[in-house]
């Protein structure tokens, strides 16, 4: 009974709110209100509002900053994972794969983890010269005390090694088989022209010169010159081992060959010989170069499809030669400059030269130092530019040469950013890496028509193969994300088909800035 007095008195209430008689008859309508002028469905034109409109006022990027709001995360992340990664500091240091080389990732790391931060090193510490002649001239007292091992010349000891010796006894022996002529001694000739044409020697004086040199260039040309300090003090660790070095930097500029040079100087690093193509080989340069360290080879070995068996013998003669001695190398294992920044396949001819030195017990270790070299902008950005579009690419000749050097002197372009990754024993790779096995299916007969090369690949070259698509894989792992990088990112993926405002960019920057804090960048 209560609930249908309560049914009644709701039905009541609702009836004094529709405003309905006993009769039913329902309430009438207010009247409708005019129809605002100016819609689309109004007939005539739209009268102009007598509001001026105030001019937009440019606003400065300080004062965007300013109101940028706080982070919020775009993905939905664990926040364990958040919380491990804002109590996790960061140090910089690249370690090598866990798998291929555990043992080298223990190793010359005992204090390295808690070193931490940049080192511009094209500004000195004020007080690290105390006389007051070192004060006046820094930089050149800087270049006459940095310390330099003498290194000598291998154009002797390559030319009478025995395998030289047989290679020069097999080419002339062919020679005379196919009645072209030329006997022993053309075949000597023609190798000491080889020889002669890859050595090379570092003259200390002019280093020091060209170096202090740079630090005048590139303090006019770069804004800073990073090093992380933990990479400066790995370096330094594995050079007191006395095993040689080879060092694998990425290839975007030819700013890369000096960079190295320089940046391996200021930290006391042992300099290495060079690896240069044969197309650098211009007045004056190839004299600066060969006398920096560097040795000039063909970029491609072989001119018709017969094999230089001479050349090549001479090249792996040098090689070794140099790699017994102790001396460190460099070669850009991408063989040429990339042009759109990504990593192009490895070109493994110098890397197997090294494995098969390790392999034969000639060295007995070598240590792999890969290594990345970061740009905000590139020196050659019209030539690179050009050639993206299609263009042809220029041969090199002096006058290119003179006028490209003009302009870097000239342009700023930003941040050079070189990052090393923990160099790993070469020894350890090569006895505990596995080898994926081949393919179990044939090659068709419509893919082998044409081809002039053995196709059954060995075990040695799937080793060397496999070892340098793992040091593409570490320059890659140790490459730093640089402001440029990231914006372009954000402009290419997250922005491409609409754009975006600066706000809306500064706020996808701080999302991706976080998101690679999170990954361990």
């Amino acid at each position: 009974m209560e609930d249908l007095g309560n049914q009644r008195r709701s039905s009541e209430k609702r009836r004094e709110r529709r405003g309905s008689d006993r009769s039913g008859a329902p309430r009438p309508r207010p009247p409708r209100r005019p129809r605002a002028v100016g819609r689309s469905s109004d007939v005539g034109p739209r009268p102009q509002s007598t509001r001026t409109r105030r001019p937009p006022q440019r606003r400065s990027l300080r004062s965007v900053l300013d109101e940028v709001k706080e982070f919020t995360p775009c993905l939905a992340v664990d926040p364990a994972l958040l919380r491990r990664a804002n109590n996790k500091k960061y140090t910089g240091l690249h370690r090598c794969c866990t798998h291929c080389t555990p043992s080298s990732k223990s190793k010359n790391t005992g204090d390295i983890p808690g070193m931490c931060g940049l080192v511009d090193i094209l500004r000195l510490e004020g007080g690290k010269f105390r006389r007051l002649p070192y004060r006046l001239v820094p930089y050149l007292s800087f270049v006459v005390q940095q310390p330099m091992t003498c290194q000598r010349d291998h154009h002797k000891a390559t030319l009478s090694s025995s395998r030289v010796q047989e290679a020069i006894t097999k080419c002339a022996s062919d020679a005379d088989d196919h009645g072209k002529g030329g006997g022993r001694k053309e075949q000597e000739k023609r190798a000491a022209g080889i020889v002669s044409a890859m050595s090379s020697a570092v003259y200390r004086p002019l280093v020091r010169l060209i170096a202090w040199l740079f630090f005048w260039t590139f303090g006019h040309m770069f804004e800073r010159l990073d090093i992380q300090h933990s990479h400066t003090a790995m370096l330094l660790q594995a050079q007191e081992r006395g095993v040689p070095m080879v060092f694998l930097p990425s290839h975007k500029s030819h700013m890369d060959y000096l960079i190295m040079t320089f940046a391996l100087f200021s930290l006391g690093i042992r300099i290495p010989r060079v690896a240069a193509g044969d197309n650098l080989r211009l007045p004056f340069v190839s004299w600066l170069v060969t006398h920096l360290g560097g040795f000039f080879i063909k970029r491609k070995l072989d001119v018709s499809d017969k094999k230089d068996v001479l050349y090549r013998r001479c090249l792996h003669e040098y090689m070794e030669q140099l790699l017994q001695s102790g001396e460190s190398l460099e070669f850009f294992l991408e063989g040429s400059r990339s042009r759109s920044g990504k990593p192009c396949t490895p070109k493994a001819g110098l890397l197997s030269v090294v494995v098969d030195t390790v392999r034969e017990g000639l060295v007995e270790d070598v240590l792999v130092v890969p290594v990345n070299i970061s740009y905000d902008r590139l020196v050659e950005t019209t030539f690179v530019k050009n050639e993206l579009m299609g263009g042809e690419k220029r041969p090199e000749t002096l006058r290119e040469a003179l006028k490209g050097v003009w302009s870097f002197i000239t342009r700023r372009v930003g941040v050079v950013r070189v990052d090393f990754s923990q160099p790993f024993s070469l020894q350890e790779f090569l006895s505990k890496a596995v080898i994926a096995k081949g393919s179990l299916l044939e090659m068709s007969q419509v893919s082998r028509r044409g081809s002039t090369v053995n196709l059954t690949q060995s075990y040695h070259r799937r080793l060397v193969t496999a070892l340098s698509y793992h040091i593409m894989y570490d320059i890659t792992l140790c490459t730093s994300l640089t402001p440029t990088s990231m914006v372009s990112f954000l402009l290419l993926n997250k922005f491409r088909q609409y754009g975006a405002t600066i706000d809306e960019l500064i706020d996808g920057y701080l999302q991706l800035e976080r998101l690679a804090e999170l990954h361990g960048r």
